[in-house]
Order: structure tokens, then sequence, then C-alpha cells
């Protein structure tokens, strides 16, 4: 069974990705500025959408920010150096 909740968190990853592909192929700097704020606000979503997901299920999500799902998943299709700041691993 797909919860509503997983093809949000699905569509709003997909919708980061494509933002931040448009941003690095974006010609002008504020085409640039524009999909990155998309994609920053596409991550927004995703946190919350986590977050959600973290208060009804406490002991099966890790709260470690590294191995969170939206940095493990994102981190894998986007290069670290793509990512807005706030989406980042830390060094």
């Amino acid at each position: 069974m797909m919860y509503i909740e997983n093809a949000e968190f699905r569509y709003v990853q997909q919708r980061v990705v494509q933002s931040l592909r448009m941003a690095r192929a974006a010609a002008d700097r504020c085409a640039r500025t524009v999909h990155e704020d998309l994609a920053a606000r596409y991550a927004t979503r995703l946190e919350t959408i986590i977050e959600t997901r973290e208060g009804r299920t406490l002991g099966s999500i890790s709260f470690d920010r590294q191995s969170s799902p939206l940095t493990s998943t994102l981190v894998g299709l986007v290069s670290p150096f793509a990512l807005p700041p706030m989406m980042q691993q830390p060094q």
C-alpha cells in the first residue's frame, strides 16, 4: 500500500533535483537564483514531511543529520556542491 505522504515525498524530492539541475543549466544569475530558491523551498517541504514522519514513528527514524532520508537520498542524486547550504552534509 502506498501512502500519500510517500508519494508526496518522492514528488517533492524530484522537484528539488530538477530545480537544482535547472539552476546549474541557467544562462544568467537571475534564473539561477530563482531555481535555487525553488529548490530550497522544496527542501523545506521535504524537511516538514520528514519531521512529521519522525513525530509518528519516533523509534524507527534516525535523528542523525548525516543519515537522514533527505540528505542520504539527495546526496546520491546530485553533487553535494550543487545542494543549497542548508542541505549539505556537515564536514
